[in-house]
């Protein structure tokens, strides 16, 4: 069983390296296919826009922060769905909270966590 866990993890890495290295900017831009609809602001949108360069040390200090309050343990933020997805709300430009990424159907929650594990492997 750990050989498997072990050779999911691997070809996981494989594809964020391969998107990463595909990925030029901070920029990543999620489009869905039919208006999404986030329940608390009641708006629909088209696309989320992600500015990950935006981004400082001080928000992944913060992040992890509010991870230990959870009681959430952090080991490597590139393979932690949880503070990536902090992460992404953070570049996110529509102001859209973690719980809002956690609502969105899994096609564009895996698209959105794997573009801020893409960023995360490209500033290693």
């Amino acid at each position: 069983m750990s050989k498997e866990i072990d050779k999911e993890l691997d070809k996981e890495l494989d594809v964020a390296e391969q998107e990463a290295a595909e990925s030029d900017s901070g920029d990543y831009k999620l489009t869905f296919k039919k208006p999404f609809r986030f329940s608390y602001d009641g708006k629909d949108y088209d696309e989320l826009q992600f500015d990950f360069d935006a981004l400082t040390g001080k928000d992944a200090v913060d992040i992890e922060n509010e991870m230990q309050k959870l009681g959430k343990m952090l080991i490597t933020p590139a393979f932690s769905t949880d503070f990536i997805m902090r992460m992404i709300s953070k570049a996110c430009r529509q102001p859209i909270g973690v719980d809002g990424f956690e609502r969105l159907p899994l096609y564009y929650f895996n698209k959105a966590r794997s573009a801020g594990r893409s960023f995360l492997l490209k500033s290693e």
